[in-house]
């Protein structure tokens, strides 16, 4: 009897410290408006336990549960059912969205119609953030997989960021990577038993002809001595990352400002490719029509030897369009790209910043 009421006090000490966590997460993050917020569910332990854990901080009113529907599984009639079974016994709705596209279904082009299924439901929900359940371990996964894949720049090796935008609106939230919240799949898996939970796992998992699968196992087993490296590879890849947006913000309000049809960055270019790149990325959300730049290392390349040369027209992948930049002796000029119109130039590099993925 001792025994037993030392394992429940156990398990309401654990579900409290958990609830506790998110609670500190969500209101350091949430926008302070009261409004509702979007769990992305997938029928897993991870997701089912965050879901859980949403009901029980903000109430059953402000938490829905949101279903992605990419169509390639042949189990997802199965998982609808079970996820309308798990949204009907914490008391919460549940929206289906369907991300289906042309194309083979690779890792990559999932995830971004995954992404911009999250945007839609998000825009329909009234700009509701969106809650996902990554975890110690994916983060973990995913420094693994750039190291592979021979990402050396901090922001390849800080792992899955806690808050990136989703929109000008809204955010995505990941509280199971953030400092206070984290947790492990291990203890996501004892929390949900704690808690009388039910879920699917994923049979695709096992499968390790995918890359993050295959890691997944090597984690798990051989790699597992790895762990505490991975952890301060990327521990110290974040606070390096930290500390190049800094240096990139304070450059670019040094030096940027509206000239003619366009904008120039005035000034020598960082000697550093991590704050350039970083520079790169906010310069992208400060003007008028804003985008996400990918400074890729050809593009920082051909800025470095048009800067050489004293001239040079480059371009920079983004989304929705590239950015072509001049290069000259007077600084980086933006023809035809004139920044937001709204506030100086340190607002919108304060704007920009709000932008960008961060590391909780």
């Amino acid at each position: 009897m001792k025994r037993l009421s030392l394992t429940i006090e156990q398990t309401e000490r654990n579900r409290r410290q958990a609830e506790d966590d998110l609670a500190a997460v969500l209101g350091a993050t949430l926008p302070s408006d009261g409004r509702g917020v979007l769990v992305g569910a997938s029928g897993g332990v991870d997701s089912t336990v965050l879901l859980a854990l949403c009901v029980a901080v903000l109430g059953n009113e402000r938490v829905t549960a949101l279903y992605v529907d990419h169509g390639v599984r042949g189990d997802g009639a199965e998982n609808r059912v079970q996820l309308a079974q798990t949204a009907g016994k914490v008391g919460v709705r549940l929206v289906i969205e369907q991300a289906r596209g042309q194309g083979d279904p690779t890792e990559t082009r999932l995830r971004r119609r995954r992404m911009q299924a999250f945007a839609r439901a998000s825009r329909r929900a009234d700009h509701a953030p969106v809650l996902l359940a990554h975890h110690l371990d994916d983060t973990r996964e995913t420094v693994a997989l750039n190291l592979l894949r021979g990402h050396r720049t901090p922001r390849g090796l800080a792992g899955i960021p806690a808050l990136r935008p989703l929109s000008p609106h809204a955010a995505i939230l990941r509280p199971f990577v953030t400092r206070r919240a984290a947790r492990t799949r291990a203890a996501l898996v004892t929390l949900g038993q704690q808690l009388g939970l039910d879920w699917r796992d994923d049979p695709t998992n096992a499968d390790r002809s995918i890359p993050r699968n295959d890691v997944r196992a090597w984690l798990a087993g051989e790699g597992a001595r790895c762990v505490e490296r991975i952890d301060r590879i990327r521990a110290v890849s974040a606070a390096r990352l930290e500390r190049c947006v800094g240096e990139a913000a304070r450059r670019l309000e040094a030096g940027l400002a509206s000239e003619g049809h366009g904008a120039r960055w005035f000034g020598a270019l960082p000697a550093d490719d991590d704050v350039l790149a970083e520079a790169l990325r906010l310069l992208g959300w400060t003007l008028a029509t804003p985008r996400r730049i990918d400074p890729r290392a050809s593009v920082l390349a051909a800025l470095r030897l048009a800067h050489a040369r004293g001239q040079g027209l480059v371009e920079c992948p983004g989304s929705p369009r590239p950015l072509s930049a001049t290069l000259s002796a007077r600084g980086l000029h933006l023809l035809g790209e004139p920044l937001a119109c709204d506030g100086n130039v340190a607002a919108r590099i304060a704007r920009s910043l709000t932008r960008m993925s961060s590391y909780l």
